[in-house]
């Protein structure tokens, strides 16, 4: 036997019951006038057309909300949002106030009331305000709940990166990599020491940045690029003339932000499956330029290779992937393809401003 739960607090359960008992209080509240008004009657046909009036309130306000949601107002800027929400309140209100008076004189509640311009303008008036006060909460619940999301998408990224950190430092600047680097410094030493004592700087660079990469969300490409040049550097050492960098940089892109240590995954990834297994000559392309029309950051990287090997890798691209979705939401993209036969290319789209910080 299986045990349905049910969640009271869905976002549509609860709109529903805010909904129903909102318009019930609007009723109450209007029964109550009838009741208290020594002028007024509150008999079967006045109740009927309360009923009638928080009916027609709650099909029109749901109304407002499908063309919300359907057309996705809420994400507008509110200089765009206020004029659009202010003119559909006050076709709202015409086609309430028209529904009421139409209703009034079907049933002919005991206090008919003679229909005028004046009479039309001031329901108008009244029920705008109204339909303006439902409107206001209902973007109060919707910015409250996406407030509550990026909060948890926070957590969410923190998370990952305490966890990409860890996976990092075990699968990534690994001790083959420093070991590596250091039989390189090693035989410079006599041979070049000016040389090798330059490398030793560049590895106590990467060592760094991957050790403090945990408590920077973003950095600036260009933090993110020395860290880069510092990585192919040493690994020139080792590949010599297999491993060219080549690095085209528009200068408006280099103060763009983006998480520390992505892009250096991804070129440490392109070395172990594409640089490392050529014969010949190779080389690895970086290039980054600005959409400061759509404010996207284009960044590409070229390596020769086949994507078969470099597919191999998993956790270079699997870790990148993860970290711009936590990052960016949908708003970034990131593709992988083989250019021609003997090149790799790898894109990103990355918002010049992260989403979630």
């Amino acid at each position: 036997m299986s045990i349905k739960v049910i969640n009271w607090f869905s976002d549509k359960r609860l709109y529903t019951i805010l909904q129903v008992s909102g318009w019930g209080l609007y009723g109450i509240l209007s029964g109550f006038v009838y009741y208290s008004s020594p002028n007024l009657n509150l008999g079967n046909k006045e109740l009927t057309s309360i009923f009638c009036t928080c009916l027609f309130g709650a099909l029109i306000s749901h109304g407002l909300r499908f063309i919300i949601k359907k057309y996705e107002l809420a994400s507008l800027p509110v200089v765009r949002l206020i004029p659009i929400i202010l003119g559909a309140n006050i076709v709202m209100s015409l086609l309430f106030m028209s529904l009421i008076l139409i209703i009034d004189q079907i049933i002919k509640i005991e206090q008919p009331v003679k229909i005028s311009v004046t009479l039309i303008l001031v329901g108008t008036i009244n029920s705008t305000i109204l339909f303006l006060m439902w409107s206001l909460l209902y973007f109060i619940s919707i910015y409250v709940r996406e407030s509550r999301k990026r909060e948890m998408d926070k957590i969410k990224w923190e998370g990952a990166m305490k966890e990409f950190e860890l996976n990092k430092l075990k699968s990534q600047l690994n001790p083959h990599f420093v070991f590596n680097a250091l039989n390189s410094i090693r035989s410079l030493i006599e041979e070049d020491p000016q040389k090798a004592k330059q490398s030793v700087t560049q590895l106590s660079n990467i060592l760094r940045s991957s050790l403090i990469s945990d408590r920077t969300k973003i950095i600036p490409l260009s933090e993110e690029l020395k860290t880069i040049n510092d990585y192919l550097n040493l690994e020139k050492l080792r590949y010599e003339e297999r491993l060219n960098p080549i690095i085209e940089i528009d200068a408006e892109a280099l103060k763009i932000p983006v998480p520390p240590m992505m892009l250096q995954t991804i070129v440490e990834n392109a070395v172990k499956h594409g640089i490392m297994n050529q014969t010949h000559t190779g080389f690895i392309a970086i290039k980054a330029r600005v959409d400061a029309t759509r404010q996207l950051l284009h960044v590409s990287i070229e390596n020769s290779g086949r994507l078969g090997s470099l597919e191999s890798g998993g956790f270079g691209i699997l870790n990148t992937r993860q970290r711009m979705k936590i990052l960016y939401g949908e708003e970034a993209q990131f593709t992988i393809s083989q250019k021609d036969e003997n090149t790799v290319i790898v894109s990103l789209i990355l918002p010049t401003s992260p989403l979630y910080l």
